[in-house]
């Protein structure tokens, strides 16, 4: 189980740790971090777009949100 609680997070697993075989939606989940890096795009939009690039691999995702406690 890996927690991934930040755009920064997301954008080094989609860089340097998602399988080389993502589609379009690992392309969208890409953009999407850098568009929430310069405030063009909001966390929970990013965080849409990283589960979609997941799902679209087969990963399954805990959609949970919140604080943590």
């Amino acid at each position: 189980m890996l927690n991934v609680s930040s755009i920064h997070e997301a954008s080094e697993l989609l860089a340097h740790h998602w399988p080389k075989n993502g589609g379009r939606k690992l392309t969208a989940a890409r953009k999407a971090c850098l568009d929430g890096f310069d405030g063009t795009m909001s966390a929970d939009d990013v965080r849409r777009a990283f589960i979609g690039a997941a799902k679209e691999i087969g990963v399954y995702v805990w959609e949970e949100t919140g604080e943590a406690r």
